[in-house]
């Protein structure tokens, strides 16, 4: 199965056409990131790029599957989104009931807001 990270790098370098600069931008050293995309092409069976002395060319496969990829990253993003969202409403919404109060007669409820 192809990872998460192996998709973003996989996106990266296409964009960049270039593995120092892919590298860069992915805060990795180019060893790492030639690795990984050695990994991935072997995962697949599939050359990728073509390389060449003034960098990289995708493949036509390459460049069908880096979009899906970046659609894949994006929804993820999008779900990782509405987590943290879902996350900071429940902290808001947060109320607990249980204190309780009688003096004189009178009950008081507490509301206990968590924020």
């Amino acid at each position: 199965m192809i990872s998460l990270k192996q998709r973003r790098h996989l996106t990266v370098i296409a964009e960049q056409t270039n593995m120092h600069k892919a590298a860069e931008i992915l805060h990795i050293t180019q060893p790492a990131l030639t690795r990984s995309l050695n990994t991935l092409e072997g995962l697949l069976n599939v050359r990728l790029f073509d390389r060449h002395s003034g960098g990289m060319r995708a493949t036509p496969f390459c460049t069908e599957i880096v979009d899906k990829c970046q659609q894949i990253l994006l929804d993820v993003e999008d779900i990782q989104r509405a987590a943290r969202l879902l996350h900071d409403v429940e902290e808001v919404l947060f109320i607990d009931f249980r204190l309780f109060h009688c003096t004189s007669g009178r009950c008081y409820f507490y509301l206990l807001t968590k924020l």
